[in-house]
């Protein structure tokens, strides 16, 4: 060998132009205790642990929002259902009201006890009008 020249290792080349290896979507992860990898179980391409943690992160994220939304959305529902059945109970018991009085049978007062005639109904109030508690005491008596 000659001492005045410079010896060239070729043994570490740098493409930056090079795209990921996987680009599964989304990726399914192996973890290889043994080797200390990470591999994509579709493709089988080892894949950096920091990405392979961003990856997991980002979904865990959208779960989360995902599961928020969902949440919001199951309470606008739960609040609609409860609508709809407190008008159904409301027109049972209307028409139960309207069958009873067809067969020639009279509505008891809550109050007092007293039967009446439902034809004698003069006037009416508006349910805003009336506290809710004094509606949900008379329910329960």
């Amino acid at each position: 060998m000659d001492k005045g020249k410079p010896v060239s290792f070729d043994l570490l080349r740098i493409n930056k132009g090079m795209k990921k290896i996987c680009r599964c979507n989304p990726p399914h992860y192996e973890l290889s205790v043994e080797n200390r990898i990470i591999m994509c179980s579709d493709c089988g391409a080892v894949v950096d642990p920091f990405e392979a943690m961003l990856s997991i992160a980002g979904y865990h994220e959208q779960l989360r929002e995902e599961t928020k939304r969902l949440k919001e959305k199951v309470k606008v529902y739960s609040e609609e259902a409860n609508k709809e059945l407190k008008r159904m109970r409301k027109s049972r018991v209307f028409r139960e009201m309207e069958e009873a009085y067809r067969n020639n049978m009279f509505p008891e007062c809550p109050e007092c006890g007293k039967n009446f005639d439902p034809l004698k109904i003069t006037c009416w109030t508006k349910a805003g009008y009336v506290k809710q508690g004094e509606i949900e005491n008379n329910e329960k008596d």
